[in-house]
């Protein structure tokens, strides 16, 4: 079973077998979990595209967990959220995986920067352009 050499032995929070065992006793969902993670490790023999790994609805899931500000910044987000992306993080995208680092990693003050950011981000931006356009017409000489 899972034969993930690196992170056996200290029983370490990544340890494969220590997170499948945090998500319940359904053995179909540990045997399907090793299964991918087992045929992913061999994709390079099998000559399968990386990019193919990549699963939409799952990737579209986890987004839509991501997008609710009340679970990300409470830390409630779903064990599945956690865990799954750790096990097999070649079942999601590269901008999904970045975002679920931004939003978990780095504590609820600075998920509510990067969410309020990525919601009104371009608008205050643009805003803030605009003002400064509007203030060196009105006054040329404070720009410089």
């Amino acid at each position: 079973r899972f034969d993930d050499r690196a992170s056996r032995g200290c029983g370490s929070p990544t340890d494969p077998h220590r997170l499948i065992a945090s998500c319940g006793a359904n053995a179909a969902v540990t045997d399907a979990i090793e299964f991918l993670h087992l045929l992913n490790a061999q994709a390079h023999n099998l000559g399968v595209e990386q990019s193919l790994w990549v699963s939409s609805k799952l990737d579209r899931k986890l987004r839509y967990q991501l997008e609710d500000p009340l679970s990300v910044v409470s830390g409630t987000l779903p064990l599945w959220a956690m865990i799954l992306p750790r096990l097999c993080p070649f079942l999601f995208n590269l901008k999904t995986r970045k975002m679920l680092l931004k939003f978990t990693a780095f504590g609820p003050s600075f998920a509510v920067h990067w969410m309020q950011d990525s919601k009104v981000g371009s608008f205050l931006r643009r805003r803030a352009t605009v003002q400064t356009e509007l203030n060196a017409q009105i006054n040329p000489r404070k720009m410089q």
